[in-house]
């Protein structure tokens, strides 16, 4: 079965298909005017990428990457030449991208930092932490964001595509079939497992999950505005998303209600003779995935199975703020509504940003012509070479004119007529040029300038040449791993900023708005345990502020971890705590202070180490306190508190009698002193001697 063919996909929408609203709704589009839109914004955008030789520039990048070997031979011979492969692009991606992915994702668990903001205490915090990086584990955000960010440190840009779903699955649950025998301890009844025990019956229970996703996609399968000036997808006034779908993968656009595909045997039907051809991928697409030098999956659109429900069938879809509309082999609109997300749910990264472009340079643009010098350099050294381990041999045209061919071999005999020497011998070879190996020096230092592979603090290999002692002292190698790393901050931060850092913002609000809440509470008791109580009003109503630790914030858990001790010391200030009472009606959270020291120490076991009193402790614990030695215990101390008092009292009676007693006998011994000297005071008073 085929779709019927249309042609209203070039004409311009009349405006009896163009719906206006107002009040704030989106503009509508009857299913014609979509399916026009669609289909031409896809073309135009396509030819103008095609114009700008973009997909010619990431072949190229592919080709560089990849190094393939061409055979050649010397003019007019079988020999071949050399073609040893270079593989500069590769080896630079490849040093730089554990760098990015480490200073990303390897510094810390989970990967982002919360700030509450005015209000927001600091137990929601661990709230949102937690269920923010369950949802991220479950997306794989990790895979994505690597090859994402490969793509962008290949081909200039890295782009990334997010949404939400709803999914239905099977979950298994265990239940024995015999109920356990229970013994009396100590500390209360507990199950004795018994071999009987083991037989268990299995309970499938159907349970519907929502879940975030976010994807990272090829540039060629992504067709932007072409007035795109920024380098940022966000700022598109339009996206057309590239799609090839099998049966079963359009079956499960029928749980989505945004989509309206045909009935089941209708659509099956297309997958049968004479069944529906999907089109062929625009040039932009072909370009890159071509058969032969590079080692690339089949494309797209070819069969790769023989089961006939496995041909894929394209599906573009455009997206701008304010709908989503898709199209089923440029012929059915299957999706013609509202946008509820209202903006563009992509996301991209340049390696170096260009101006008035949403296209960036990657390294394979950056130092591909490097790769071309050192590989052109050393193929023809080689080549030098060759003459020199496979000579050539001179002889005398005449007197020695073989009657047959001469084979050579070790320890063999030729015959020459007149002088061996002048009449057989070895053609002089030339020698490689000194130069080249400065070019190739020069070329190398290039590279690593212009991407900030540094050889030593990066690619981890001494340098053989041009060695320095600057690294041997820790202020000189902190200089230079300063200097590298800051050529992989800018691209870095660029992605932070417009992909890493938004996308957990969009993941808070796409929580709160579309996750249930009992799958919250599932998520959170999954991770802070079963018996944890979440406030949602609390959660729903709080604002916090996301950070990345990377870059420059690569070191916030450590000072953290400095400081806590500190901070410790000073609330074990008896006087300190004494005023924060008295004077202020504060106290000291002690479990905060815990809760603080596991987080920065990385442990994860706080629900082990300090737990509810169950109701057995919780009664011995009251009986100490209510109990009649509790009592006798706090009147002793009355009593002791009151006698330390008296004491303290005469003591200070006592001693200010014994400073009178001192201070008359000074001034009596005085009086007497200046009736005998005739001085005030006499001998120590300031008198005569």
């Amino acid at each position: 079965m085929r779709l019927p063919e249309t042609v209203t996909t070039q004409l311009p929408v009349a405006e009896h298909q163009v719906t206006t609203p107002g009040g704030g709704r989106p503009v509508e589009f009857d299913d014609q005017a979509a399916l026009s839109i669609v289909v031409q914004d896809f073309q135009r955008g396509s030819e103008y990428i095609a114009e700008q030789q973009y997909s010619l520039r990431w072949r190229e990048n592919d080709l560089l990457y990849r190094s393939p070997r061409v055979t050649s031979v010397f003019e007019g011979t079988t020999v071949t030449r050399a073609n040893v492969s270079c593989f500069t692009v590769a080896k630079h991606v490849n040093s730089i991208d554990p760098q990015i992915e480490s200073a990303v994702f390897g510094s810390e668990d989970p990967p982002f930092l919360l700030r509450p903001r005015p209000d927001t205490s600091e137990e929601v915090i661990r709230e949102k932490t937690e269920l923010i990086a369950a949802f991220l584990e479950e997306m794989d955000a990790q895979t994505e964001f690597g090859l994402g960010l490969f793509s962008m440190e290949l081909m200039g840009t890295g782009i990334w595509k997010w949404g939400d779903e709803t999914v239905t699955k099977i979950e298994k649950r265990y239940k024995r079939k015999n109920t356990q025998v229970t013994a009396q301890t100590a500390s209360g009844a507990i199950e004795v497992p018994t071999e009987a025990d083991d037989e268990f019956s299995v309970i499938e229970k159907k349970v519907t999950r929502w879940r975030p996703w976010i994807e990272q996609r090829d540039v060629e399968e992504i067709i932007p505005d072409p007035g795109l000036l920024k380098p940022d997808i966000r700022k598109a006034k339009w996206i057309c998303d590239v799609m090839y779908l099998d049966y079963y993968e359009l079956e499960d656009l029928r749980g989505n209600p945004d989509y309206t595909l045909p009935p089941p045997a209708e659509l099956k039907a297309l997958f049968f003779p004479p069944e529906e051809d999907a089109p062929a991928p625009n040039s932009t697409e072909s370009s890159t995935t071509q058969r032969g030098l590079l080692q690339t999956a089949a494309p797209r659109n070819e069969e790769a199975s023989s089961d006939p429900l496995r041909r894929k069938l394209q599906v573009i879809e455009r997206t701008d703020c304010d709908r989503v509309m898709a199209v089923l082999d440029q012929k059915l609109v299957i999706r013609n509504g509202e946008n509820k997300f209202h903006r563009i749910n992509y996301y991209s990264s340049n390696w170096w940003n260009v101006r008035r472009s949403f296209w960036g340079l990657g390294i394979g643009h950056l130092i591909g012509q490097d790769q071309r010098v050192d590989q052109g350099v050393k193929n023809s050294a080689l080549d030098m070479l060759s003459f020199g381990v496979n000579p050539s041999y001179l002889r005398s045209r005449g007197a020695n004119a073989p009657t047959q061919q001469i084979r050579e071999r070790l320890g063999g005999i030729i015959d020459v007529d007149g002088d061996p020497k002048a009449a057989f011998a070895l053609k002089p070879m030339p020698e490689v040029p000194s130069a080249a190996f400065a070019v190739l020096q020069q070329s190398s230092a290039q590279e690593e300038s212009t991407t900030g592979a540094n050889e030593l603090l990066v690619q981890g290999s001494l340098p053989a040449v041009g060695r320095t002692s600057m690294g041997r002292t820790a202020t000189g190698a902190a200089g230079l791993q300063g200097a590298s790393a800051s050529r992989l901050q800018g691209p870095l931060d660029r992605f932070l900023r417009q992909v890493y850092v938004p996308w957990l913002y969009t993941l808070d609000e796409l929580i709160r708005e579309f996750c249930p809440v009992a799958q919250i509470r599932d998520v959170l008791g999954d991770a802070m345990g079963q018996s944890y109580q979440v406030d949602m009003v609390r959660y729903l109503n709080s604002r916090t502020k996301f950070e990345a630790l990377a870059g420059t914030k690569l070191a916030a858990k450590r000072m953290m971890a400095q400081s806590l001790p500190l901070m410790i010391q000073v609330f074990d200030n008896p006087a300190l705590v004494q005023q924060l009472n008295e004077l202020c009606g504060e106290y000291v959270d002690v479990g905060e202070l815990f809760q603080m020291f596991m987080e920065v120490s990385d442990w994860k076991n706080r629900k082990d180490v300090i737990k509810k009193l169950t109701p057995e402790m919780m009664e011995r614990l009251n009986q100490k306190l209510s109990g009649p030695g509790q009592k006798v215990q706090a009147a002793q101390a009355m009593q002791n508190q009151r006698f330390q008092q008296t004491q303290d009292l005469e003591d200070q009676r006592t001693m200010n009698r014994a400073g009178s007693r001192v201070l008359v006998e000074a001034l009596m011994e005085a009086m007497r002193n200046q009736a005998i000297t005739g001085e005030p005071g006499g001998p120590g008073f300031g008198g005569g001697q």
